[in-house]
């Protein structure tokens, strides 16, 4: 009798074990791998510069009207999102709120660089801690570094232009020149900096499955 009861517990406790090893083996098996689409939304793009003049370096703020972005509509992340984005932008569409330096702008600032009459670039080496544009200027290409910001659905992407990396010291002589009256300070000094900041606001979606 007391060889059935020993034998009867085994029994159980290889059942109960067998039962809750069948459970947890069930339950991983049960885990879903969520994945996820990443989309710029290109209506929301809001593109910023600003250059700067006078000694004190006054900020003059401004946009193009006409920027074509194209990205890939299956990337499986946000950086991979990012690095498949290109742009080109018009240059005639410079846009400062002010008609006369905008044409000003046109003419005589791209107008004098080599096949600018579009800015083309990529981003590349998108990370935590920023990207990289290799924007083509005065018919170089230069890559460029940039800061990523992501809060909620919004990127933002900084940057700053050296204009002097893309050789273009006679565009910009050539344009504080026609300009020179704008850009003279209370110091009687004519001064166009050669450096323009870029502020670019986009909205992204995220689609799990």
């Amino acid at each position: 009798m007391k060889l059935f009861n020993y034998l009867s517990i085994i029994a159980v406790g290889l059942i109960i074990t067998s039962a809750c090893s069948t459970t947890t083996k069930n339950d991983n098996e049960g885990e879903a791998q969520e994945s996820c689409i990443y989309t710029i939304d290109d209506q929301s793009l809001n593109f910023q510069w600003t250059a700067y003049k006078f000694t004190n370096k006054t900020g003059v703020k401004g946009t193009f009207d006409d920027i074509i972005v194209t990205s890939d509509d299956d990337a499986a992340s946000l950086n991979e999102l990012l690095n498949s984005i290109g742009f080109a932008i018009n240059t005639g569409s410079v846009n400062s709120n002010e008609v006369t330096r905008d044409l000003k702008i046109a003419q005589f600032f791209f107008g004098t660089m080599e096949n600018t009459s579009v800015i083309n670039g990529e981003l590349n080496d998108a990370n935590d801690k920023g990207v990289t544009i290799a924007l083509k200027l005065n018919d170089m290409t230069v890559d460029v570094p940039a800061t990523i910001e992501v809060s909620g659905d919004t990127v933002t992407l900084k940057s700053t232009v050296d204009f002097k990396a893309f050789d273009a010291a006679e565009a910009l002589a050539m344009l504080n020149q026609v300009c020179s009256e704008k850009h003279t300070g209370e110091d009687g000094k004519s001064v166009f900096w050669d450096v323009v900041d870029i502020k670019v606001q986009a909205l992204y979606k995220q689609e799990c499955k």
